[in-house]
């Protein structure tokens, strides 16, 4: 751990460094591996955003949005309105996040991609950018967002652990998405440094949204989106930002994170190794902190002596308690059928790991159908959930380690018991997704987009380092379906 003031005196602010690297990397750097990752991260990413086009809290943000209306800079995807670049990144990121489809960086705990793609793209689209631009532009936006978020120092459990009120998901995604808009708008180094010091200005999010299980989750992915733009709209146009953003006496590290900080995950090997290589692909429509108890249940429900009549209890452990109040707390609401069955219910369905757990059981999964009103209230789903604990044993194996195992024991009604422990999901860099896979999620998650569409946009995103212009992708993106 560094001491802040310390650091200014001898070096400077960190983001100093930040911003030249982000102003001096060449489009022609990204290794093979990067640029190919990149994209599937992008694919991913856009299909997600489609695949929301009608989910709530999204239709009502398109509404309030195009009636702010301005200037026809930038598309939607899968709507006709162009508008303020500002206002495509809020709505496209809102999508890229709220059936919770989108990646994860695990060990960030951050989302970094549903913002800095539609940031890229919003910004790429006002300019017409080429598709190496777009590109490059995304890969370094991905890598310092979950940079950043490795950065904070935080006990997910045991005796120092002190709940996460803030998420680093919208702060990051602000501060690097900043960059991200900033690079592509041509701007210089200094402009860049004004960028990122007024993203600081306007860092927000907290996790309150995700204890309730509200669709402001969802806006909040697209406001801190909206926010990058913003400072960079603000940079160009001659407003000055803090330059002590980070290791400042008031800067991030200092007040969101109390001065507890490690700059080695954030700074060691920068420009070199790219943290998108890290990033953990979605199987299933839900928080990621559930997914390996989801893993878990499925190899249950695939025995032979297993079946659904038979059950008598089934118990979870979580070893964290960061996940237990992102995914359990309160319990009594996160297993509560009537809440479950009301407005608020599909959210509260993506963050309640009792229901993850008992989709996995009924229905072999969790799709974005298991989160609709008719998955929530299925009478299947619902008696099974009055049979589900969830424990919290932060003292043992699991403690610190990301992602988490997945603990799930099934006590049968003939005193069979069936345990299963899953380290990994599908879709994690150990447990990797193949390309086709990838691809059959994005059609799947496009299943309402024309085949001819989805084809182009397929073709345009895993050639997107060959496009003179991203308009070549956007065609087929944006516009009603």
């Amino acid at each position: 751990m560094v001491d802040a003031r310390a650091k200014l005196v001898t070096m400077g602010d960190i983001s100093d460094r930040i911003t030249a690297h982000f102003h001096d990397f060449a489009v022609e750097a990204l290794g093979t591996s990067t640029v190919e990752r990149t994209k599937l991260l992008t694919l991913d990413t856009l299909g997600a955003a489609i695949a929301a086009r009608e989910a709530p809290g999204c239709r009502e943000l398109h509404s309030l949005v195009t009636r702010w209306g301005g200037a026809p800079e930038a598309g939607l995807v899968g709507y006709d309105e162009r508008l303020p670049a500002r206002s495509a990144a809020m709505v496209n990121a809102t999508l890229a996040r709220a059936l919770e489809l989108d990646d994860v960086h695990e060990l960030g705990l951050t989302h970094a991609t549903a913002t800095m793609v539609p940031v890229a793209l919003a910004v790429a689209d006002t300019v017409g950018a080429t598709g190496a631009q777009l590109l490059t532009a995304i890969a370094l936006g991905i890598d310092l967002g979950c940079r950043l978020s490795m950065a904070p120092i935080t006990d997910l459990g045991g005796a120092g652990y002190v709940p996460r009120s803030m998420s680093r998901t919208y702060q990051t995604g602000t501060l690097a998405g900043s960059l991200v808009a900033s690079r592509l708008s041509g701007h210089d180094v200094e402009t860049m440094r004004d960028a990122f010091g007024n993203a600081y200005s306007n860092c927000a999010g907290n996790l309150q949204g995700l204890a309730e299980g509200t669709l402001s989750v969802r806006v909040q992915q697209g406001a801190c989106a909206d926010a990058a733009v913003m400072a960079a709209e603000l940079a160009g146009a001659g407003i000055s930002g803090t330059r002590e953003s980070l290791e400042g006496k008031y800067g991030w590290f200092q007040a969101f994170w109390g001065g507890r900080y490690d700059l080695a995950p954030l700074v060691d090997g920068l420009g070199d190794r790219f943290e998108v290589e890290a990033v953990s692909i979605k199987p299933y429509a839900s928080c990621k902190y559930g997914h390996t108890a989801i893993a878990a249940a499925l190899e249950i429900a695939a025995e032979p002596a297993f079946s659904l009549e038979a059950v008598e209890q089934v118990t979870v452990r979580v070893f964290s308690n960061d996940c237990w109040d992102l995914v359990c707390e309160p319990l009594s609401l996160k297993r509560d059928a009537d809440a479950l069955a009301g407005p608020n219910g599909a959210a509260l369905a993506q963050f309640s790991l009792p229901f993850m757990v008992a989709s996995a059981l009924t229905r072999g999964g969790m799709t974005t159908a298991d989160t609709e009103l008719a998955g929530r209230t299925d009478p299947r789903l619902v008696e099974l959930l009055g049979r589900i604990d969830v424990v919290l044993d932060d003292t043992t194996r699991g403690l610190g380690e990301l992602p988490e195992p997945g603990d799930v024991r099934v006590r049968l009604r003939s005193g069979a018991v069936i345990e299963r422990v899953a380290r990994r999901a599908v879709g994690h860099p150990d447990l990797p997704m193949s390309t086709d896979d990838q691809v059959e999620k994005f059609r799947w998650c496009t299943s309402a987009l024309p085949r001819r569409r989805a084809d182009a946009v397929i073709d345009a995103v895993l050639h997107l380092d060959e496009l003179d212009d991203v308009r070549e992708l956007t065609a087929s993106l944006y516009g009603g379906f």
